[in-house]
């Protein structure tokens, strides 16, 4: 393959949504850099970030997300991150259930603040029993 001068693209966001909820996920990716934030924080996990240097580290084994050295990269990666969370905000279909990963993979909401709960319309199932529970509470 010939080597380009130029990238077609300075970062390339990558959703995974496929199997269960845990290993969902979105990452950013440059040329020289991946991030990656996992949200999910049920069954004894925490959100968490990793950061990689992939021209170094191919293979993705050193997670630079406490390393001093790559405050700069890390930084500019989230900034990155949240700039493709607010395109993917702008521009997600209504259908599918994919808008509730809008929520779900920005990283700048707490998990306690993220409505897990969100069934594929997007509405709260747990809004739905409340109200069968105040119908019949009513009669």
């Amino acid at each position: 393959m010939d080597k380009h001068e130029s990238d077609i693209r300075e970062v390339l966001p990558l959703m995974n949504v496929f199997r269960k909820d845990p290993v969902h996920h979105l990452d950013v990716v440059s040329k020289e850099w991946k991030y990656n934030y996992w949200w999910f924080a049920k069954e004894g996990l925490e959100p968490a970030e990793e950061l990689f240097n992939t021209e170094e580290d191919m293979y993705e084994m050193k997670n630079l997300i406490s390393d001093a050295k790559s405050k700069n990269a890390l930084e500019a990666m989230r900034k990155r991150y949240d700039e493709q969370m607010a395109l993917y905000k702008k521009n997600v279909v209504s259908y599918n259930g994919y808008a509730k990963y809008g929520e779900l993979f920005d990283r700048n909401i707490p998990w306690r603040k993220k409505n897990f709960s969100r069934n594929k319309s997007g509405s709260d199932k747990s809004d739905k029993s409340d109200k069968k529970k105040k119908k019949k509470s009513k009669t």
